[in-house]
């Protein structure tokens, strides 16, 4: 009976730290992102730097070689917009949907580049604009192949080349629509089951970083070619060659009347009238030339301004959805949790006062036995 005490302390002992259930951690259910996810999230962002740097490259081309002011602003307009159109393709939360869109981007741009329509808008540099745009297309293409294995590689290209014909781009403007409905579809897969997860809570905020840091890169791209676009307007339409052939004329006239008011006085009155109806029409061509440049100004900072909207709408949506699947998230981890504590609470309460209680109740039956028989 005197062993008791040291028996007790033994087993209890024995069982606190053999039983894995006690060991308490803190685990969440937040599942990181798959290493091909990851990897194909990596890789696309980073076509999306060569895809802008070449479709610019080439466009620069066309404005510094063609004489042509609509080939330019032309040109400008197709590297506004594709490079917008791929801002919003590479950098979605899917990262397989992302590479897909992206493809799909490079497949249809090259398709509206060998459109009659794009050769009217280029001319003869429609060729800079389509070796370039070949030249993403089969670095896509490559991408694409290394990421995945050859059998889902081909499903992801059947898809790619049957929606960019669907589905072809009917200008400049580039306006497209979201293709994860119809890549599901495609591939037979819910769409449940399609996203198993968006990351680790640092992989979303890093994704959430990087989309708000591309989109003011955008921004400040959009503004520098806005303003190229507006200089080259300028430039073409503000004075013309019969406003100068106007102000060439009245300087003549001017040089005249102060001859004339030197010699003949009496006749200043005849060309007063004459100098009137010769300055009239520059003055309304003037008028006219500087209310056209104020009318395209104005639309441009309109048109500016619906871009700076839609991508301040695009970063409120994404931080919107990501903060509101991370709320989900932790709300779920954090009742997990806690049902975990409330298990492991019960089990402490059960090895410190169960076991021990047990266990001397068990001895005493044993005490009180051999009592019984003695």
């Amino acid at each position: 009976m005197k062993y008791l005490p040291n028996l007790f302390i033994l087993c209890t002992t024995i069982l606190i730290t053999g039983c894995s259930l006690l060991k308490f951690q803190i685990e969440t259910d937040v599942e990181p992102l798959p290493q091909k996810e990851l990897n194909t999230r990596l890789a696309v962002r980073s076509f999306y730097n060569d895809f802008v740097n070449t479709v610019m490259t080439a466009s620069d081309s066309i404005v510094k070689t063609s004489p042509d002011t609509d080939h330019q602003i032309n040109a400008i307009r197709w590297k506004i917009n594709s490079t917008a159109a791929c801002s919003r393709a590479a950098f979605q939360s899917i990262p397989e949907a992302s590479l897909v869109d992206t493809w799909v981007l490079c497949l249809q741009m090259e398709q509206l580049l060998q459109t009659d329509s794009m050769n009217r808008l280029l001319g003869e540099y429609t060729p800079v604009a389509l070796r370039a745009t070949q030249t993403l297309s089969q670095s896509i293409d490559k991408l694409a192949k290394n990421l995945n294995k050859q059998d889902h590689y081909k499903e992801l290209i059947a898809f790619t080349q049957q929606y960019a014909r669907k589905h072809p781009l009917t200008g400049l403007k580039f306006s497209r629509k979201s293709l994860v409905a119809d890549l599901t579809e495609f591939l037979e897969i819910p769409d449940t089951a399609y996203v198993t997860t968006i990351g680790s809570g640092a992989e979303v905020m890093n994704d959430l970083t990087e989309r708000i840091g591309i989109y003011n890169d955008q921004i400040k791209y959009q503004l520098e070619w806005q303003k190229d676009l507006l200089t080259i307007k300028w430039d073409r339409d503000s004075i013309d060659e019969r406003f100068l052939a106007r102000a060439d004329s009245l300087s003549l006239m001017l040089d005249r009347l102060a001859n004339v008011a030197e010699e003949s006085p009496e006749i200043l009155g005849s060309i007063a009238v004459r100098l009137r109806q010769e300055l009239s029409p520059m003055i309304y061509d003037l008028n006219h030339q500087l209310s056209n440049s104020i009318g395209q100004i104005s639309r441009e900072r309109e048109e500016l301004q619906k871009y700076l909207d839609t991508q301040r709408a695009i970063i409120t949506e994404d931080i919107n959805q990501t903060g509101q699947q991370m709320i989900e998230t932790a709300t779920e981890n954090l009742i997990k949790l806690i049902r975990k504590i409330i298990v492991y609470v019960i089990l402490l309460i059960v090895v410190l006062f169960g076991i021990p209680f047990g266990l001397g109740f068990a001895l005493g039956r044993i005490q009180l036995k051999k009592r019984s028989k003695e």
